[in-house]
């Protein structure tokens, strides 16, 4: 099946849990927010506390919440906090990741960036631009069909932060990272 090419979208996905998804998600929204308004999306399975989420739609196979507490620990209030204009929890299986996804994208205006954490998310449609978090441990062969659907790799030591963000843009509605200039060769190309 063809899948649906959406420029305006970043998805970050990741190989394990407490990877830094949410963390690299808040620093791109941060930095994009100086530049324009931001969306942010989180897709999971797991159905979210409902404290400080506000139901936008409910189906059999999903769920949509818009978050709207930025003083919560929630993920979701991580990208509020960080700058995003709006930010939603899009709750679904498999069987609803996609019909969901295309209801959410109606409250979004399209020409506007989109930053999505999510593990399902490309499996059906293919973002701007796509980051897998990897840790040290991960063996990336083992991974080779996800790491071939996925624009840049970034190997976290879950620590030191995530460097060369200034190279991730979004302009003329579509994310695309940029080439830094080199004015001198690397140690290796000596």
């Amino acid at each position: 099946m063809q899948k649906e090419k959406i420029a305006n979208l970043l998805i970050v996905s990741g190989l394990g849990r407490n990877i830094g998804k949410t963390e690299l998600a808040a620093q791109i929204i941060a930095q994009q927010s100086k530049l324009s308004q931001v969306f942010g999306i989180k897709v999971s399975v797991i159905s979210p506390n409902p404290s400080s989420l506000v139901a936008h739609q409910q189906h059999t196979s999903y769920r949509i919440f818009e978050e709207t507490n930025p003083a919560s620990t929630k993920d979701t209030s991580r990208m509020l906090r960080s700058g995003a204009g709006k930010v939603y929890y899009l709750q679904a299986g498999s069987d609803g990741v996609r019909t969901a996804f295309e209801e959410l994208l109606r409250l979004i205006p399209e020409d506007l960036p989109v930053v999505c954490e999510s593990n399902s998310l490309g499996d059906f449609f293919s973002p701007g631009l796509h980051l897998l978090l990897a840790g040290p441990e991960h063996d990336l062969k083992q991974y080779a069909k996800r790491v071939d659907m996925v624009d840049h790799c970034i190997i976290s030591d879950r620590r030191s932060g995530f460097s060369g963000l200034d190279t991730i843009q979004f302009e003329n509605g579509g994310w695309f990272i940029r080439q830094s200039l080199r004015t001198k060769p690397l140690p290796e190309e000596q």
